[in-house]
């Protein structure tokens, strides 16, 4: 069976038909001819030109009709003007597909052109471009660009937005000796986007380093999803264009399309486990340093210098990049002092002086490598005139290539460190003019392998309040809808807040001044006055919020005031209004700004911020996207520009961060639960060590649904939304049958740990892992690729876990391998076919046409109930002890 990536026709081609092909000097046709030609020699290739009868020896066809074989990739290099004519060619020979080359305006791109291209996507047909360079696959030696040199074959795969930039990034990458597995352009990407392309490098294991140039995010769901998955595996190095206002002005004109700010772009990167760079030249650095193949992490940082003054700069600069260093301890003090003679031995960076000999330098690099709490080292030195810094390079080289724990070098100095640096450069160590460079390798490196390690937790979200909570929420909307607003009234907002469990003040809605009076009294002086219009968001931006109001002569004065306010603002005089709220006061409180807002390409966030009266004096916001874990809300909380504000001060208690939590959580999910809701702000929300009340609240809605869909489309990073679970019964009893969620962590890995070692072997095939990882795999994989289910208990408070069955999406992206067990307790009760059911019913929902298992073949049980079950047997060609089943599911139930 064939599970390679789909994307795999693009790059291991049986037959190549190049449109356009030419034998005229500079012509793009020229260029790719030849080096398809000069190259690849595993496909058979075609020529397309009416202009020729040959092309050296290779027959040239006149037109893509004429070619009755069967063609796995054509290439288009003529003028757009004959692209539909050789598109409907395609589609009659079945092309599986097309790259569609550059070198003309995307003006000429016209609305048949498009229309031909969306025939071609149906028909299944992969597309590259419009407007691409093309691509390159080293391993095979295959240039299907016009790129005018194959670069040397490796494990770091490119793919570049800019054309222009692709050469210089392989030159970098080149002369730090790195080579590439694949180099990608997607050019307008208007059928097969980056996020295929990284999702192929993702999935390859040839591919060591992901290297990404990147300005616009075709579809930001997948292109995330795809990050995940291989930083999951593999370092993600990122560098984004459009970072300033100038920049992002740019990369709309480029892409036609705007784009989020880029501290919004770059959270969501980051989250991703993408590892930001801010000049392309630091690549070079980057790439050097996941050349290592060891991981700073599991303790601190040893750096050893050999000046002073060096110390210092070090110090700083690591300080700069976050970088920890190691606590020096009493034990190794005592030794770096009476061995090795150092001034200063708890001092980290170590100094070993000016004089210190290569011997003694390779001495104590060796015994800090052999410290408990040392994860690698940092050696940097100063040229000096007495000491050969070769002399250096070559006493610590033997120990550096020794060593389990990774080492860089830094150097500083002109000409005369060259030689060490080559030195040790040919022998695979990391050797980099520098202490900044150096930091920025250590901090990379230390980024990745630290995602990979709390990955679990940066997916998991909160548990989800029920549907039911949000009944009253969708009413307000709903009625607003009808009146065709896209504000809700303050009231509302309240009232919509208040049925989500915030605490609110109370408010009243006034059309008159009498009836302003009247309300004012009922709920008591002081109050704050504000206008009430549905087509104004914030009414503090227009003057129209007035506080402090004491008594009604000072009421009255306000009611004029926002008279004069609204006339200014074209409020007609009959839609005047106005809304009555108690004002609070706490001496003890703060007030915050707190809400959720939708950006422009990446989904719902969650930020929280200094409110009220110095609300927008430009305090730094801090925000994360829905869905947000408890763990995320309180790094939001934690944050410099936050967490001073929240503590105790000068005689002020700390206010209650579990309340605020509850806050930022209930918003979160608000966010999830009612796309509809375009944004709500609370400003303020007043804050004290045991409440948290909304004193005012503004909310905007838009034309969305009111409910999520089934895989919740409105999110970037996707969720599994609760749903009802399905009871099922028979001699095992009553037990429910659900979509396994994050909040099941504790109860699934209960489950693992109590499974027999029989069973275990016979799920996991003696996989190396434990009941804990086993279980945060199966619960935070991202649900957009994988489908995990659970049986339980009918238990009111812990059900207890009594099976689980999983399916992932495998490369080709038309299958899924899947996986069962049953506790042991339960076996033998036809608990199997329920969840074999509910996962074909999935893969049907979701358009898969295969599902597969791999079953060892002493699993006689569940061999007989894939055979019952229609499955088909072979043996794995890769395990003698492995059947593979497979059933072949009816496309026609696809969506």
């Amino acid at each position: 069976m064939d599970f390679r990536h789909y994307l795999n026709v693009l790059f291991n081609p049986k037959s190549i038909a190049v449109v356009g092909a030419s034998e005229k000097a500079g012509s793009l046709g020229t260029t790719m001819w030849e080096h398809l030609t000069a190259g690849h020699g595993a496909a058979d290739l075609f020529a397309i030109n009416p202009k020729y009868k040959t092309l050296g020896t290779y027959k040239c066809y006149p037109t893509l009709s004429a070619v009755k074989q069967s063609l796995d990739l054509v290439v288009i290099v003529c003028p757009p003007e004959h692209y539909v004519k050789i598109l409907t060619a395609a589609l009659e020979n079945k092309v599986k597909a097309v790259l569609l080359c550059g070198g003309f305006p995307k003006t000429e791109l016209t609305e048949d052109f498009y229309n031909k291209l969306d025939e071609c996507k149906k028909a299944g047909m992969y597309i590259v471009g419009p407007q691409s360079l093309g691509y390159l696959y080293p391993p095979a030696a295959l240039n299907v660009s016009f790129l005018p040199h194959m670069p040397m074959a490796g494990n770091i795969g490119l793919i570049s937005q800019s054309p222009g930039l692709v050469h210089t990034i392989i030159n970098i990458a080149s002369s730090c000796k790195g080579g590439f597995s694949y180099v990608i352009d997607p050019g307008l990407e208007y059928s097969l986007t980056t996020a295929d392309y990284i999702d192929l490098l993702a999935q390859d294991n040839q591919t060591q380093c992901i290297v990404l140039y990147v300005e616009n995010f075709k579809d930001p769901r997948r292109m995330l999803s795809a990050i995940r998955l291989a930083a999951k595996k593999k370092p993600v190095i990122l560098l984004k264009g459009g970072k300033s206002a100038l920049s992002g002005d740019i990369v709309i004109n480029n892409n036609g399309r705007p784009q989020d700010h880029h501290d919004v772009i770059e959270k969501a990167l980051k989250r991703s486990g993408a590892l930001l760079l801010d000049s392309i030249y630091d690549l070079s650095y980057a790439i050097q340093a996941f050349s290592l193949r060891k991981a700073f992490f599991d303790g601190a940082l040893y750096c050893i210098v050999n000046s002073k003054g060096l110390d210092t700069l070090v110090a700083d600069t690591m300080g700069a990049y976050g970088i920890v260093p190691a606590v020096i301890s009493p034990e190794a003090a005592e030794v770096l002092s009476t061995k090795f003679k150092v001034l200063f031995p708890f001092a980290n960076p170590i100094n070993v002086g000016v004089d210190a000999s290569p011997k003694t330098i390779s001495q104590i690099l060796d015994f800090s490598l052999k410290q408990e709490n040392c994860s690698g080292v940092l050696l940097a030195f100063v040229s000096n005139p007495l000491i050969s810094p070769v002399d250096i390079a070559k006493a610590i080289a033997p120990i550096i290539k020794q060593a389990s724990k990774p080492v860089i070098t830094a150097w500083l100095g002109s000409h005369e460190i060259e030689p060490a640096i080559k030195y040790l450069l040919n022998n695979g160590i990391l050797a980099l003019e520098g202490i900044k460079n150096a930091c920025l390798s250590v901090s990379l490196t230390e980024k990745f392998f630290n995602f990979r390690k709390n990955q679990s937790a940066l997916s998991v979200p909160p548990q989800s309040l029920s549907d039911r909570n949000f009944a009253g929420a969708r009413k307000i909307i709903q009625q607003a809808k009808k009146e065709d607003r896209n504000i809700l009234y303050d009231e509302e907002t309240k009232r919509l807040l208040a049925s989500i469990g915030f605490e609110t003040t109370a408010s009243l809605y006034a059309g008159s001044l009498g009836e302003t009076i009247e309300a004012s009294k009922a709920l008591g002086f002081p109050v704050a006055l504000k206008i009430r219009s549905d087509g104004i968001l914030s009414k503090s931006d227009i003057g129209g919020v007035i506080l402090g109001i004491r008594n009604e002569k000072e009421l009255r004065n306000a009611y004029k005031a926002l008279q004069t306010k609204a006339e200014e603002n074209h409020i007609p005089e009959e839609d005047f209004a106005v809304t009555i709220q108690r004002t609070l006061s706490d001496a003890y409180a703060r007030e915050l700004k707190v809400g959720m807002r939708n950006t422009k390409q990446f989904g719902p966030v969650v930020y929280i911020g200094v409110g009220g009266l110095y609300g927008d004096l430009g305090f730094k916001e801090e925000f994360n996207f829905a869905p947000i874990s408890k763990s995320d809300a309180l790094q939001l909380l934690e944050a410099p520009s936050i967490s001073k504000l929240l503590s105790a001060y000068k005689g002020f208690p700390e206010v209650s961060k579990e309340l605020l939590c509850t806050a930022l959580l209930r918003l979160s999910q608000a966010a999830v639960s009612i796309p509809a809701l375009k944004s709500i702000e609370i400003d303020p929300l007043l804050v004290g060590p045991d409440s948290a009340i909304v004193l005012d609240a503004h909310a905007a809605i838009w034309d969305k649904p009111l409910r999520p869909s089934a895989k919740a489309e409105h999110l970037v990073f996707p969720t599994v939304l609760s749903k009802p679970a399905k009871k099922i019964s028979g001699d095992f009893g009553e037990l429910l049958l659900r979509q396994a969620q994050p909040a099941d962590i504790e109860g699934f890995t209960n489950y693992i740990t109590n499974l027999s070692e029989s069973s275990m072997r016979l799920r996991f095939h003696g996989l190396s892992t434990t009941p804990e990882e086993i279980a945060a795999r199966a619960l935070t994989n991202d649900p957009d690729r994988s489908y995990t289910i659970i049986l339980t208990e009918p238990s009111k408070t812990r059900p207890a876990v009594v099976g689980e069955a999983t399916f992932s999406l495998l490369p080709n992206g038309k299958s899924a391998e899947f996986g069962i067990s049953i506790a042991d307790n339960y076996q033998r009760k036809g608990l199997s076919k329920f969840l074999m059911a509910a996962l074909e019913e999935e893969a049907l929902s979701r358009g898969l046409t295969e599902l597969v298992g791999y079953v060892l073949k002493d699993n006689g049980g569940m061999s007989k109930m894939m055979q019952k079950r229609g499955y088909s047997q072979t043996e794995d060609e890769a395990d003698p002890h492995i059947n593979l089943f497979s059933l072949e599911l009816p496309e026609e139930a696809s969506d």
